[in-house]
């Protein structure tokens, strides 16, 4: 009796057999196991010899196996996780029907996926047992509204993009119970993610250094205007010393940048410039820049622009308001910019607009709760603390940051007096 061969999927039969004399022709039949475990699919070739009919067999097994016959490169072999940093997130970044500000959400998602799923392959994540557990750890870990939000992204970015490609019949969540547990009220909201003291003031440093007119660029670079690269840079240095959101910092007018009695610089945003603006309970609020090399640059900028234009107006346009998706295009383009030129991952996706806040807060943690609060409007039970008068120096924040700036300096400047001290001794040996 004759031995039988067990085949496991993307197994092929063609070493089993061999080819046949059919008139004037060769042919090989030969069976394919397909990734998804169904059952194993017939072919046939045919060629002028034997030998033509086996390598004709043989180039159609490899290119099952790669996928390429309807898969692209992706198979149910594929890692999961390579999955989703070659196809998903290229498909979310190149979206046109997703909102700008929603794409930073989706990456977080896919990134708590990848986390979640581990080295798991395609065709082990096709399981719906494995789906839902994906799913329910992303929930116990991040909470409840975390792991909706990645069974929506993994459904419809992850395994709808599956089915698109045949790799998959349909998707695992379909139909499936999950149990999300407990909303988490002290889970960071999307983007809460802090950069590092140290990684702060080196972009801040590595910013205030960057000439648009004089630095080399790409030649065909979509920011190829000099004055449209400047306000990025300032726009971002603006967020980073202040926290103020982006949508508020785009309708800066020069009048409501303002010298305060201290001697630096204030943002005054009115009511309906906030968000939220019309609500009852909302009035105007005041920044004070925290780094006085950023209020220069910033009082510069508000001394050039008229009345009637904006600080950051369109580029086409300074009196009028910069398009807020153009606006946060360009601020993206420049942190991944940032985050490959000075190696900081946390800018390419995962800080924006809310990272700033985040990151002031964590600098200046050991400062009284109630100052932060006032300072960025976390709660609502400070709402009346906010909004104070647009001439008012806000201490002691303000101090807090020379300070801390001061301590820094100082700490660089015994860095490089020892150096200096140890260079001579060297040579002085």
């Amino acid at each position: 009796m004759a031995k039988t061969v067990q085949h496991k999927p993307g197994d092929d039969s063609i070493a089993e057999v061999e080819p046949k004399k059919h008139g004037d022709v060769w042919m090989i039949r030969w069976r394919w196991w397909p990734y998804d475990g169904s059952k194993s699919v017939p072919h046939r070739h045919q060629g002028k010899t034997k030998g033509e009919a086996r390598a004709k067999a043989l180039a159609k097994a490899a290119e099952l196996r790669a996928g390429l016959a309807a898969t692209g490169p992706w198979t149910k072999a594929s890692k999961l996780s390579a999955y989703i940093d070659g196809v998903s997130r290229p498909a979310i970044e190149k979206s046109t029907r997703l909102a700008e500000s929603s794409k930073p959400v989706y990456y977080r998602a896919l990134a708590n996926i990848s986390a979640q799923a581990g080295a798991i392959t395609i065709n082990e994540a096709s399981n719906p047992d494995t789906a839902v557990r994906i799913i329910e750890g992303i929930a116990a870990k991040h909470g409840a509204e975390s792991g909706r939000t990645a069974r929506n992204v993994l459904s419809r970015w992850v395994y709808g993009r599956m089915v698109r490609s045949r790799i998959i019949a349909q998707s695992p969540l379909f139909g499936a119970d999950i149990e999300y547990g407990e909303v988490k009220t002290t889970a960071k909201p999307a983007n809460d993610v802090a950069l590092s003291e140290a990684d702060y003031d080196r972009l801040l440093t590595h910013l205030l250094g960057i000439d648009p007119s004089t630095e080399p660029r790409k030649p065909r670079s979509r920011d190829t205007s000099t004055d449209k690269r400047q306000a990025v840079i300032d726009l971002t240095l603006l967020q980073m010393t202040t926290g103020i959101r982006l949508g508020s910092a785009r309708q800066i007018e020069p009048h409501e940048v303002i010298d305060n009695r201290g001697g630096g610089l204030n943002v005054f945003v009115p009511r309906h410039k906030l968000k939220g603006g019309e609500a009852r309970n909302r009035r105007p609020k005041t920044f004070t820049i925290l780094d006085d090399r950023t209020a220069s640059r910033i009082r510069q900028r508000r001394d050039v622009t008229p009345e009637g234009a904006y600080l950051f107006g369109s580029p086409a346009d300074p009196t009028g308001l910069w398009d807020r998706r153009n606006c946060t295009r360009a601020i993206e383009r420049f942190y991944t910019e940032m985050a490959e030129t000075l190696g900081i991952t946390e800018l390419e996706h995962d800080v924006r607009s809310h990272g700033w806040r985040t990151t002031l807060n964590s600098i200046y943690y050991w400062l009284p709760p109630h100052v932060r609060a006032d300072w960025f409007g976390h709660s609502e039970s400070v709402n009346e603390a906010h909004y104070i008068a647009e001439q008012m120096d806000l201490s002691p924040m303000v101090t807090a940051a020379r300070e801390r700036r001061a301590r820094r300096d100082e700490t660089d400047g015994a860095h490089t007096a020892a150096g200096d001290v140890e260079s001579e001794e060297s040579n002085g040996e």
